[in-house]
This record gives C-alpha cells, structure tokens and sequence, in this order.
C-alpha cells in the first residue's frame, strides 16, 4: 500500500497483487474452516487420540525416521528454551492442558491413586455426590 501511495508501483500492479493476496487470504480461510469442522465432528475421539499419542510419544519420536522428527516437534512444542544446561519445553495446546494438570498434580504431592488431588485439578468446585462415592 505504501509503495502504490508513493508512486513506486503501478495502480495495475498494486490492483494484481492486491487480487492474489485476496485469494490466498480466502484459501487459507478456507482451509482453517474445514480444520476447525474436522475437529469438531467427534471432539471425544480427538481427545482419545491426543491422549493415546502422549502415552507413546517418546516411543513414536524415537523410533521415527530422523526427517519426520522435526514435524512431530513442531507440532507437539511451541517453544522451548535453555536454562542451566537443561531444555525447558513449552508445549503446543492441547498437550499445554495435559503437562499443566500434571505440573500441578505434581506440585501437589499427589500419588497416581490420589482422586481427590485428580479432582482437585480438574474440578476445583466438587459436587457433594463426590465426596460420598469415593467413601
């Protein structure tokens, strides 16, 4: 827009190449909208499958060919960063939700078996039929 402003592209050119930003701005409209549709179709079966793939992650990483190691990454991390010789992640969402609950569940004190800590986490207000199932 500044170039056609300052004269230093034709009216043609900025009317060209403002048309191909229009269209690739309408393919990736489009593709998010069918991202989005896929995901919401069966929200349960996606978060079967984000949980199926945490528990075989390292396995999946390890045994995958060193090329399709990067992607996995890419879509796993959103960044991470070097502290004291020691890599600190900071995960993509969903996998954030995931490593959050069990930092917390963590700095808790809780044990695997602990559903009350489980609860703690996950339902901060616990309904008073809670408490009498678990007696």
């Amino acid at each position: 827009y500044d170039d056609r402003l300052e004269g230093r592209i034709s009216a043609m050119r900025f009317d060209e190449r403002e048309a191909l930003n229009r269209r690739e701005l309408e393919e990736v409209d489009e593709k998010l909208s069918t991202i989005e549709i896929d995901s919401l179709e069966d929200p349960l079966e996606y978060a079967i499958g984000i949980i199926e793939l945490t528990q075989s992650a390292q396995s999946l990483f390890l045994d995958s060919p060193i090329e399709d190691r990067k992607p996995f990454l890419q879509d796993l991390l959103s960044n991470c960063t070097l502290r004291d010789s020691r890599i600190n992640p900071t995960f993509a969402y969903p996998f954030s939700l995931i490593a959050d609950t069990n930092a917390l569940w963590r700095s808790a004190g809780a044990a695997s078996s602990d559903l009350m800590a489980v609860n703690s986490i996950w339902h901060p207000k616990t309904n008073s039929n809670f408490a009498r199932e678990q007696s």
